[in-house]
């Protein structure tokens, strides 16, 4: 019974770190994706259209407005018009050029995004963790790097420590066994 128990939760264990290196790999998008998809409708998952291409932002959503920061500071988008929200991977979403930030662009009746939008960059996190600008250079994947190291030491400390006290316990019952029965 117990051997069920250490694998299932093993599974459980290699379920949840893949998904969380699946997270990271797909950089911050994924994670402004699923701030979108927990608010419920309250913030709209906002492209924005830089020098360096499109990029993802987290923006409030107030009656027709959309309040939203970039290199921190703060921006105030109108989506009046009922082409500029459209719906991305099931989440609000609208386009807008940083710089024209005051107004959302109209999509055009039947498309999903604007025409010089890449959708296969963004529905492909793999890609998009790969191919996107860094204005840093290469910290994030030191840091990446970094926590993975981490995660091995710690998984490995733990298979050690695993290893020992099934050694002891297995020493143990060998003890136990060599004693000699007691007669009745």
């Amino acid at each position: 019974m117990n051997e069920i128990i250490i694998i299932m939760l093993s599974m459980v264990a290699s379920m949840i770190l893949g998904a969380f290196f699946a997270l990271m790999m797909g950089g911050s998008t994924s994670f402004k994706y699923l701030r979108v998809k927990s608010s419920r409708g309250k913030k709209v998952l906002l492209f924005l259209h830089t020098a360096f291409g499109w990029v993802p932002v987290v923006s409030t959503k107030e009656e027709n407005t959309l309040y939203w920061k970039y290199d921190k500071k703060k921006y105030i988008t109108d989506i009046s018009d009922e082409n500029s929200l459209t719906r991305y991977l099931r989440v609000d979403a609208a386009y807008t050029i940083l710089d024209y930030p005051t107004v959302a662009l109209k999509v055009n009746k039947g498309a999903l995004h604007p025409e010089n939008f890449d959708p296969q960059t963004f529905n492909n996190l793999l890609v998009r963790a790969a191919t996107r600008p860094s204005a840093t250079g290469a910290d994030d994947i030191k840091k990446m790097v970094q926590i993975v190291l981490v995660l091995v030491v710690i998984v490995g400390l733990a298979c050690m420590i695993i290893y020992g006290k099934v050694a002891a316990l297995q020493q143990a019952i060998e003890a136990l066994n060599t004693v000699a029965a007691p007669v009745v």
